[in-house]
């Protein structure tokens, strides 16, 4: 209950009168306000405490006004703001509107906004070495090269991945809400083992291919029979089937003999894979470059997104929900985001072979993994 200020000064000067004591002040003021209402509201003892406190450091029982100001950014404020910045990207609001004077943190951050800044989340990307970012650079020319030469050369491309997806999924706490006048204590339980499946697929020209799944752990003589089975008939029933050429990352069980000689044999000069001594790929792959694939930069950020936002309570149930969220995805979907490969490789070129995920500014075609 919000108490006035005739109210507090009273009860603060009967404290005094009536030894010091909250509670000789409490059956005060029902006395003199509510002498026939035994159950009408009064002040705590702590709200008593609490107004003699603000009396003896301000000399009343009021609440101390903000003053309101406008607050004008002169150049040298500006200034000072970009200096900070440019010292320590990483200073808070609170930081900045303390050591600049600025009246409030709301004030600091739409001034932050109106002179351009934007305060950028931390991202985690793979760690990426020195012979990485070698084997990048190469691969970034070899295919904008590639592109530059055959217009036609990004309509053949395939791109391949596998990933893991469990009964209960990770969510995404800082999108989950729920609004409630009181707290629901709204709370999920997460086993520690949760039964999971693996699910190949693949994006091009003509749509998505899959998904195909795998519950065991994936080895080369699994993925072998995934391709010889599943992977390899779908694709040949592609109108460009002659010209693809399909890639997947340096995975071990990719780099399998069995798998390599599959691929020369099915798919001789098309297909791209992790480099090796003596019988290298026709197109190499780089490692640890998840940033560079539409499956990690949109393909599994959608599906797991679509997926987990519904509670599933089986593997099969799970394994139908990710086949009707990927029967869901057009061609329309994947063009957009084939022709962000390109602009990607452009952009590991300008980074140095850097991660472009560390400033590559994400559109709607994309989505994180």
């Amino acid at each position: 209950m919000v108490w006035g200020a005739d109210v507090k000064s009273e009860c603060v000067e009967w404290y005094f009168k009536l030894g010091e004591s909250p509670e000789s002040v409490r059956r005060k003021y029902m006395a003199v306000y509510h002498p026939r209402s035994p159950r009408a509201p009064c002040p705590s003892a702590d709200s008593i405490k609490r107004w003699v406190i603000e009396f003896r450091s301000r000399r009343h029982c009021l609440r101390k006004e903000k003053v309101k100001t406008n607050f004008v950014a002169t150049p040298e404020v500006v200034a000072r703001i970009g200096d900070a910045i440019a010292e320590n990207p990483r200073i808070s609001v609170r930081e900045l509107s303390r050591f600049e004077g600025i009246p409030s943190k709301s004030t600091c951050s739409r001034k932050l906004r109106e002179d351009g800044y934007h305060p950028y989340k931390l991202q985690k990307v793979q760690e990426i070495l020195p012979r990485h970012i070698v084997q990048r650079l190469s691969h970034s020319n070899v295919m904008l090269e590639q592109l530059q030469n055959n217009e036609a050369f990004l309509e053949e491309l395939v791109f391949s991945d596998e990933s893991t997806f469990h009964i209960h999924g990770r969510l995404n706490r800082q999108n989950s809400r729920w609004w409630a006048k009181e707290n629901p204590h709204w709370c999920v339980s997460e086993p520690l083992h949760s039964p999971k499946t693996n699910v190949w697929a693949a994006i091009g020209w003509n749509g998505v291919v899959g998904p195909f799944f795998i519950d065991e752990n994936i080895n080369g003589a699994r993925y072998l029979e995934l391709l010889e089975q599943d992977v390899l008939p779908q694709l040949l029933q592609w109108p460009n089937s002659a010209t693809l050429v399909y890639m997947h990352d340096g995975a071990p069980p990719h780099h399998s003999l069995v798998v390599r000689e599959f691929l020369n044999t099915h798919l001789p000069g098309r297909w791209m894979g992790r480099d090796s001594r003596g019988a290298p790929p026709p197109f190499v792959w780089p490692a640890n470059s998840p940033d560079l694939t539409p499956m990690d930069f949109f393909l599994w950020g959608y599906v797991k997104a679509k997926v987990y936002s519904v509670q599933v309570a089986s593997l099969r149930e799970l394994k139908q929900k990710i086949r009707d969220v990927v029967a869901e995805i057009s061609v329309e979907m994947c063009l957009p985001t084939l022709r962000n490969y390109p602009k990607r490789l452009r952009r590991c070129l300008d980074v140095g072979g850097q991660s472009v995920e560390r400033s590559y500014p994400a559109t709607n075609d994309e989505q994180s993994h």
